[in-house]
């Protein structure tokens, strides 16, 4: 009887934490893609393959503190840990959102992922900005279907200005229709970035368009300007992007397709030209 009353405290010991912990999820992503393209040999590579961790945990206040922190690994010769992706530790409530470390920037999930949404190298082009260190952001709770967000970036970096660059942006998402639009400053460098985008989504239809202005000194570096759909038929997806630059010489497209394995996993196989430099690319993703 003794043994049997030990042995279930001891059970108890043991899972506690684990129930504790109940709001920590592990997920990552593991991608393999294999690339022909003019002027290279057949490659297969990892295509941005990552692992990490995030949740949550309830606060006197009603409030929750809230965490994530991904690393990208390599699928393609498992050779370890490939770079930090995210890092952040932040609170959540009826008040918004407010996080610090490295994150997504509202810039990128609000303006720039309109159009990053194939699986091939040209998907999106370059539109800078996406994940960032050194950053203390804010956003604002969904306010029927408008949302607000404020972040400031401070890495130390020399010049005359404490904060390097500030970040402001605004969406409205409500029935299909997304509109968003972007803005970061950089005094040091005297660079300004301005986005708009806008997307819109209908049963298993999608298109989506963005524009952005990037200036060097308060004058005209370069712009840019994508646009990118889809179709899906039941576990198939068709997609198209299309990105010109001024400051490459070439535009960037690509046509894709998707097919479903199941819920956590899809192959993908594409034709597309990355700045005047045309292949073929074939690649398998499993989710978790």
């Amino acid at each position: 009887m003794k043994k049997s009353i030990i042995a279930l405290a001891v059970a108890g010991a043991l899972t506690a934490p684990m129930v504790a912990q109940a709001d920590a999820t592990l997920y990552g992503s593991l991608r393999l893609s294999l690339t022909d393209q003019d002027g290279a040999d057949l490659d297969l590579a990892d295509n941005t393959s990552r692992i990490g961790i995030k949740g949550s945990s309830e606060l006197f206040s009603g409030a929750k503190a809230i965490y994530q922190f991904e690393q990208a690994v390599r699928a393609d010769d498992a050779t370890g840990w490939n770079g930090g992706r995210l890092a952040l530790i932040g609170v959540t409530g009826d008040f918004g959102t407010a996080q610090a470390g490295q994150m997504w920037t509202p810039h990128y999930l609000w303006t720039a992922a309109v159009t990053d949404i194939l699986d091939n190298d040209a998907s999106g082009a370059d539109a800078g900005f996406t994940r960032v260190g050194n950053t203390l952001a804010y956003i604002s709770p969904n306010m029927n279907g408008f949302q607000a967000a404020a972040a400031v970036i401070a890495d130390a970096a020399t010049g005359t200005e404490d904060i390097d660059t500030t970040h402001v942006a605004v969406k409205y998402s409500m029935d299909g229709l997304h509109v968003a639009a972007s803005y970061l400053g950089n005094e040091n460098a005297n660079t300004d970035t301005t986005a708009l985008a806008v997307s819109y989504a209908a049963d298993n239809f999608y298109v989506g368009a963005r524009v952005q202005d990037d200036e060097i000194n308060h004058g005209a570096a370069g712009d840019e300007w994508s646009i990118a759909g889809s179709y899906s038929i039941e576990n198939t997806k068709l997609l198209a992007s299309f990105t010109d630059e001024d400051s490459a010489a070439d535009e960037s497209w690509s046509l894709e397709v998707q097919q479903k394995l199941g819920k956590q996993a899809r192959v993908f196989a594409a034709y597309r030209e990355l700045r005047g430099v045309e292949g073929v690319e074939v690649g398998y993703r499993v989710d978790f």
